[in-house]
């Protein structure tokens, strides 16, 4: 596993990529850490669908209220592709990466654009007589096991995140904000300095 806290800052920090607004999906004129407002008719982006509008709505009504003017909304996505590491593929692995919703898509397809949380190993290097028996014996223990696995490299070090926090700060173009990422698959919160 490597460390996400340490991931998430670095991807923060990499100016190449959020030192230029254009890179970004935020608002593009006005404030850039408001909620952002999709343009009409734009379906480009993750954060152009309904679930990034619905989502900052029911965080306005889970608690005492979402503050725009301090928080900062901060959508993590996660992506996995098994890949070997061997001339005849033998010992695969599997690479769970990251970034945020926030970058744009012409970038996220650049690997500069995503972070490593870890690595599955093959749970399925075993002779075939072995796996069928193990799925007759364990129906859906292939995918209980990925899962267990998806939660110890991702989950759970974001639950770690999410319960004490991580204070940076975020540069968006030319403008550098503090800010509380407490949530980062839900919402961060920020000072302006």
């Amino acid at each position: 596993m490597f460390d996400m806290e340490e991931a998430i800052l670095d991807l923060i920090n990499d100016r190449d990529i959020f030192g230029d607004r254009r890179n970004l999906v935020v608002n593009q004129e006005g404030d850039p850490f408001l909620p952002y407002t999709r343009p009409p008719g734009s379906k480009e982006e993750f954060m152009d669908g309904d679930w990034y509008t619905e989502s900052v709505e029911r965080m306005k009504e889970s608690r005492d209220g979402f503050f725009p003017e301090f928080e900062f909304f901060y959508p993590i996505t996660m992506y996995t592709d098994k890949t070997g590491t061997s001339e005849n593929q033998r010992y695969n692995l599997e690479p769970v990466l990251f970034t945020t919703a926030l970058i744009r898509r012409e970038l996220r397809s650049s690997s500069r654009a995503w972070r490593p949380a870890g690595l599955i190993p093959d749970l399925e290097s075993k002779s075939s007589a072995t796996k069928n028996y193990l799925r007759r014996k364990e129906n859906g223990i292939a995918n209980f096991n990925y899962h267990q696995c998806l939660q110890k490299v991702f989950t759970e070090p974001l639950q770690k995140i999410q319960d004490k926090g991580i204070p940076c700060w975020l540069r968006i173009g030319d403008e550098l904000y503090l800010i509380h990422i407490s949530e980062p698959t839900r919402q961060d919160t920020r000072s302006r300095i």
